[in-house]
């Protein structure tokens, strides 16, 4: 299982493929939104970090860049996470080779832009280019792993449907549809069979979000063992410009609570602007034997110098395909300032 690239706009050219293996396929089953099975707490946070992610790697720029192609005014956005194959640790299961090539797509007015592959194994997983923008496609094999995709979608406002559009999600294993009126923010698992099962997290991103930034880095550990160490890097605004140098201690208290607290200065200056404080940890182990502490996640929240409410940051740190004994990991992330209203809609989880 590789860890995704970086994010881009141009679909991913078609890898030749060496499918001249047993696969396995489930029987077809139909999923709908309201059949959603209760989402395990560690999926649920590897689908909330892969969202963060997608904002560290400044998905907020590939919206803006849309706009060479079409004005964003009129169109709702959302982000799309799906992740798909062995999500829960089944390693007393035997081996079972899944084809999950696929495809996402929207019945709506409006288009789709794919992402990036999310644990795509190179020559064997890949993005597929089409000349239909409402069609997101890969190609996807699993066995003791979980694949997934990442993607953006634009609906026209005010299009007028004779029933409510929907985005699906076709695959051999599995079909599901969603109402994307459900998608304002919605998270979904659904089992498959006794090894693989689907899980999704949508969210609608607002154009009247609180003015925010990025974050980028280095997560330096101490040792091999990573309790402690420290953190630092540039404070960036959403179009990656610097405004100012982060610097963190990071360490673990003797009950086990993964902790950090640091300061913001200024770029031009050394004048401390914010102190910074939060949590942090490396990934579950039960999604990722294999990963150790080779990468993990933080959030916290920033408190201005004259202790007026800050906003808040979160991020990711590591690359999986580093090996263990590297203790310098790369650092990404977001930062969000505090506003008295964060949209004019109300946001609120789909039933599950």
């Amino acid at each position: 299982m590789r860890y995704f690239s970086l994010l881009t706009l141009l679909i991913l050219a078609c890898l030749v493929m060496g499918c001249n293996q047993d696969v396995t396929e489930p029987s077809q089953a139909l999923g709908l939104s309201n059949s959603t099975a209760p989402l395990p707490a560690q999926i649920q946070t590897t689908l909330e970090r892969q969202m963060a992610t997608l904002q560290a790697n400044r998905s907020a720029s590939l919206i803006g860049d849309q706009q060479d192609a079409v004005s964003l005014t009129g169109y709702d956005v959302y982000a799309l996470i799906y992740l798909w194959g062995r999500l829960t640790n089944a390693a007393d299961m035997p081996s079972q080779t899944t084809d999950w090539t696929g495809r996402l797509t929207t019945n709506a007015a409006g288009h789709m832009v794919p992402l990036t592959g999310l644990f795509f194994e190179e020559g064997q997983d890949s993005l597929v280019p089409t000349n239909a923008n409402i069609h997101v496609a890969w190609v996807s094999f699993t066995e003791n792993d979980f694949d997934g995709v990442a993607a953006l979608m634009f609906v026209e406002r005010d299009a007028i449907y004779i029933t409510p559009p929907t985005l699906v999600f076709d695959t051999g294993p599995f079909f599901l549809e969603l109402p994307i009126h459900e998608l304002d923010l919605f998270f979904g698992y659904y089992p498959v069979d006794d090894v693989n099962s689907v899980a999704v997290h949508a969210r609608r991103i607002f154009s009247n979000d609180c003015p925010g930034g990025l974050l980028e880095g280095e997560w330096v550990r101490a040792d091999i063992g990573g309790l402690t160490g420290t953190f630092h890097g540039l404070w960036l605004d959403h179009d990656g410009d610097p405004e100012g140098y982060f610097n963190c201690l990071f360490w673990t208290t003797s009950d086990g609570n993964h902790l950090f607290s640091g300061q913001l200065s200024g770029y031009d200056t050394d004048q401390v602007i914010a102190d910074l404080n939060g949590i942090w940890n490396y990934d579950d182990y039960r999604l990722c034997p294999m990963c150790g502490s080779s990468h993990g996640w933080f959030n916290g929240r920033y408190v201005n110098w004259d202790g007026t409410p800050g906003g808040t940051i979160e991020g990711v740190f590591g690359d999986y395909d580093q090996p263990p004994e590297e203790n310098v990991l790369p650092l990404s992330g977001v930062r969000q300032r505090d506003c008295p209203v964060i949209s004019n809609a109300t946001v609120v989880p789909a039933a599950k």
